[in-house]
């Protein structure tokens, strides 16, 4: 039921938002130029076409998560990374390395969620505009760790906004990460943004 939804999704909304965009886009300027008065109104709804056609993509994501979740964690993560990157926009890397195999079901599909949301947190929020996917092993030999490292405008995650204002980012990262045993931790300089996930098996 997921995978049909998510198909729908992409088959349906998806396409129609594609289409509308480039309706907007014949009318706009093609080379760069602001848009003149009388089309500004066009020009704010093709960014909120271009918005909304990002959350669909995201949303189909989600949904396919359950069926990501019997591969390869290093293959799912660069297929994660090719979806994000946009050219001229925000450039994702990844030094990938000591991942398992495989991993629980219900563990890696919230690793999964965890990622995406502190990557999308990191554009959308943050505006990032580079960001970098590493792992390597645990001291303890346990597990493996990953990092999130992203050029974003630094914050403070616990003077962040939670669910009382409307925004449940955050809050549903911890709790995946309590839930799975994760270790979930910020930390914020005046040139990268990093969270480090420590994942116990």
């Amino acid at each position: 039921e997921r995978r049909r939804m998510a198909a729908d999704l992409h088959d349906s909304i998806e396409q129609h938002l594609a289409g509308a965009r480039l309706y907007l886009d014949s009318l706009l300027p093609d080379d760069g130029s602001p848009a003149p008065r009388e089309l500004k109104a066009a020009e704010l709804a093709r960014d909120i076409l271009v918005a909304a056609k990002r959350e669909i993509r995201e949303t189909i994501w989600n949904l396919r998560l359950d069926e990501l979740t019997d591969q390869a964690p290093r293959d799912v993560l660069l297929s994660l990374v090719g979806k994000l990157n946009a050219p001229g926009h925000v450039q994702v890397s990844t030094v990938l390395r000591s991942l398992p195999e495989s991993l629980p079901e219900r563990l890696f599909s919230d690793l999964l969620y965890i990622i995406q949301e502190a990557v999308t947190n990191a554009i959308k929020h943050g505006r990032a505009t580079r960001l970098v996917l590493t792992s390597d092993t645990l001291r303890t030999a346990d597990g493996f760790a990953l990092r999130i490292l992203n050029n974003g405008t630094p914050f403070d995650p616990n003077r962040a906004l939670g669910p009382e204002a409307g925004h449940y980012g955050l809050s549903g990262m911890r709790e995946r990460a309590r839930r799975n045993g994760i270790e979930i931790s910020w930390f914020s300089s005046s040139h990268i943004t990093p969270v480090r996930l420590a994942v116990h098996l």
